[in-house]
């Protein structure tokens, strides 16, 4: 196995190799059974780029820097910077590349990582660009998946919920997809299902999926329940027409062996009594957001 990742910026999961992926996964763990582990020896500065609402994301970056023996500096909203009187990405990234060491972006524009690193010196983390891609997220999944099941291929997934705008839900499916006998299951209204796109991973892929709206069916086959939100900010409808929460009692027939995962935040697709369940693991998921992003950032400032 590599020693290092095989990436300078993190800009979509299709990045990730299966090394790299046992690398950040083998060095997260590390990090939390000892978080001063591997500390960063020279004091390094995270540039945290938020043009998008976010509390783990932007949080579990700047508390893993700080952990590290590193500083950052951020932005909270775009229009405090000079984005809002007309300055491009490009010009932005170049400029950001000088006051810090490595940085983090998210983004409502799907275009925006490619624009950013035109002129980047420094390494670019895509903290999510749109509806596109969260590749860090995916790390994140995938270390709690591993943590549990101790594999990545072999698992029958199943995703629920707003699966046409969820980038978490993109860039899942397309790390899944590259590992042998995974298998997946779609539950969502057709407005919310997964796009053409995705849909072509999968068969390029040659994995087996269906695209579904029942979820009964086969809940006591998945090994791994993928929830997410109405992705409300993409969209003019309402949550409400689309979404009824999904509640302890519909969980009666999962398998006790499956985990259910969600990103976060939670608005009202996901009821909190299925907190009480041995199954529940999204917390678990959120705290391996601090010890995923420690690992990656070390690995980057290497």
């Amino acid at each position: 196995m590599n020693q290092k990742v095989t990436f300078k910026n993190l800009l979509s999961t299709s990045q990730l190799t299966h090394d790299d992926i046992s690398l950040l996964i083998n060095d997260a763990n590390t990090y939390k059974k000892n978080a001063k582990q591997n500390q960063i020896k020279n004091s390094k500065i995270l540039a945290s780029l938020f043009f998008e609402p976010s509390t783990r994301t932007r949080f579990s970056f700047e508390s893993a820097i700080i952990k590290l023996g590193g500083n950052y500096i951020n932005l909270e909203q775009a229009d405090t910077s000079s984005i809002s009187k007309g300055e491009s990405l490009e010009d932005m990234g170049r400029v950001m590349s000088d006051y810090s060491d490595i940085i983090v972006l998210r983004h409502p524009d799907i275009d925006s990582m490619k624009l950013f690193t035109k002129y980047t010196t420094v390494p670019v983390i895509n903290a999510g660009n749109g509806s596109l891609e969260h590749p860090t997220q995916t790390l994140i999944d995938l270390m709690t998946i591993y943590e549990h099941h101790q594999r990545l291929s072999n698992l029958t997934i199943g995703f629920w919920g707003d699966l046409k705008y969820s980038r978490t839900v993109n860039s899942l499916v397309q790390s899944l997809s590259r590992y042998n006998d995974n298998s997946f299951h779609f539950i969502a209204t057709p407005d919310f299902q997964i796009s053409p796109t995705t849909q072509d991973i999968l068969n390029k892929s040659n994995c087996p999926f269906s695209t579904i709206a029942n979820l009964d069916s086969f809940l006591d086959q998945l090994d791994v329940l993928y929830v997410t939100r109405t992705q409300t900010e993409r969209f003019s409808k309402t949550a409400s027409t689309y979404l009824n929460p999904l509640t302890k009692k519909e969980l009666t027939n999962i398998s006790e062996s499956c985990i259910i995962l969600h990103p976060l935040p939670r608005v009202n697709e996901m009821s909190t009594d299925i907190d009480t369940l041995d199954q529940a693991h999204y917390f678990k998921q959120s705290q391996n957001g601090l010890f995923m992003r420690m690992a990656l950032l070390n690995n980057l400032l290497q």
